[in-house]
Parts: C-alpha cells; sequence; structure tokens
C-alpha cells in the first residue's frame, strides 16, 4: 500500500511539472500571438485608411 501511494504522489509529481510547462509554453505562445496582432494591428492602422480598425 505505502509502495503504491509513493507511486502515485510522483505521477502526480511529474504531472504537475508538465502542466506547468505546457502551460507556461501555451502562455507564451498566447503573449507572442497577441504581440503580433497588436503589431499587424498599429501597423495596418498607420499604413492603411485611418479608422478601419476599432481599437
Amino acid at each position: 500500500m505505502a509502495s503504491e501511494h509513493k507511486d502515485s504522489d510522483k505521477r502526480s509529481g511529474s504531472d504537475n511539472k508538465l502542466a506547468t510547462t505546457v502551460g507556461n509554453v501555451v502562455l507564451g505562445t498566447l503573449m507572442t500571438i497577441g504581440l503580433i496582432v497588436v503589431i499587424a494591428g498599429a501597423a495596418k492602422g498607420t499604413s492603411g485608411s485611418s479608422g478601419s480598425g476599432s481599437s
């Protein structure tokens, strides 16, 4: 019983690490996409007709 408990603890620990890594990657990707969208929107707003963007 004790060894089973240790195994499950170890497994959940590695799962948490994996979830944290995946979360950081997703967060970084979303931030990068958001930055690209903002830059593209700003470039469109300045080079294109003004007032075309809602923001």
